[in-house]
């Protein structure tokens, strides 16, 4: 069964690449772009994002197709998410729906898990 990645933040091409971000190698392939059903926030110099299943807010980001079980475990410690950061991650990752190429499917996200308050809302919902 393939797995992909829902990125909204600095995992998107357009960031991604830019060695200032210190994103890890990404041996994954471009799928497309994707629309998640959420609210994004500006947390520093990255977003982080809510589910919200009953908004209509919409979260834009990249949809990659994962080929390596292994890079998941390198991107959670890129994003200091659970489930291997167990006490107080940033991110939890999750599976949730995203749609791409007009078709749903169930995507790694990594949401944001601590207080979004004082966070700002990135309304137009692209970083």
């Amino acid at each position: 069964m393939k797995e992909y990645l829902f990125a909204y933040g600095l995992l998107k091409r357009k960031y991604s690449s830019n060695p200032i971000y210190g994103v890890p190698p990404m041996p994954i392939k471009y799928v497309g772009v994707g629309i998640y059903q959420g609210k994004l926030y500006r947390v520093a110099h990255y977003p982080g994002v809510k589910y919200d299943p009953k908004s209509s807010n919409k979260v834009i980001g990249d949809v990659y197709e994962v080929n390596n079980p292994f890079f998941l475990n390198r991107m959670d410690a890129y994003e200091m998410a659970w489930p291997l950061i167990k006490k107080f991650p940033e991110y939890r990752r999750v599976k949730r729906p995203v749609i791409v190429k007009g078709k749903t499917i169930q995507c790694w996200v990594y949401e944001y898990e601590k207080p979004l308050s004082p966070l700002k809302r990135i309304f137009s919902g692209d970083f």
